[in-house]
């Protein structure tokens, strides 16, 4: 799972980024600790990741359950999410990988009209 930036191909072996955002990104890896690693892999020793994510209720969740459940019908295979909305399970994972992990919660409030309406 090389991480890409830009849509260019991923960073080589060696080559190290200073800030890594993923905006709902990393969140849909199939396998977190992997992702996570890959992250790492490209991130300096002073380097920053920055990821936003939400919590597992409301319509955002209910569509991504749709899409898994659409997946895992045509495809036969399913995955279980990775709890990124937990902080003792994302701080266990980061520390399997020598990172430091800060929580700070935030509320998106959308308040424009849908583009239909």
């Amino acid at each position: 799972m090389p991480l890409c930036r830009s849509g260019q191909p991923a960073r080589a072996e060696g080559e190290l980024v200073d800030v890594v955002l993923s905006v709902f990104g990393l969140i849909f890896a199939t396998d977190a600790d992997r992702a996570f690693a890959e992250m790492m892999r490209v991130l300096g020793p002073d380097g920053r990741a920055f990821l936003s994510l939400w919590v597992p209720v409301g319509p955002m969740d209910a569509m991504v359950g749709v899409f898994a459940r659409a997946i895992a019908a045509a495809t036969g295979a399913s995955s279980r999410r990775f709890a990124w909305h937990d902080a003792r399970a994302v701080s266990e994972l980061a520390a399997r990988h020598r990172a430091e992990v800060q929580f700070h919660d935030g509320k998106l409030r959308i308040v424009a009209e849908s583009a239909e309406a």
